[in-house]
Order: structure tokens, then sequence, then C-alpha cells
């Protein structure tokens, strides 16, 4: 029997044969670890965006940064 690529025991979720490839876009393979790095950095620009404006700081700032 073959192991699981990735599994979360507690949750008995297990995915075996994964492709690091996502999808393809016009012949340009987009990977699964990118897809998780853009989405990390667009999330904290937005915290850091609705934290500026809780505070009462210019959120284009962030933007701009």
């Amino acid at each position: 029997m073959q192991q699981p690529d990735i599994v979360f025991p507690n949750l008995g979720i297990e995915f075996s044969k994964v492709d690091p490839v996502a999808f393809r876009l016009f012949g340009i393979e987009v990977y699964w670890y990118g897809l998780i790095i853009v989405s990390g950095v667009i999330a904290g620009l937005l915290l850091a965006r609705y934290r500026a404006k809780q505070v009462g700081q210019d959120p284009e700032i962030y933007s701009d940064f």
C-alpha cells in the first residue's frame, strides 16, 4: 500500500499523487506553491490596508510600499 503524499491525520484527509502544477496558462505552468505565496502577499496587503484605516493612517502608503 502506497503512503499518501499529503496527510491531515486529525481531519482524516489524505491526498495521493499530487501534481505540483496547478494549471497551465498559455503554455506556462503555474505551480501550487506560487499560488500560495501570491495569496499570502495579497492577504497581507489587504490586512495592512484594513488595519491602517482602523488606526487613521492612509492605506495608500501600504499599497505604494
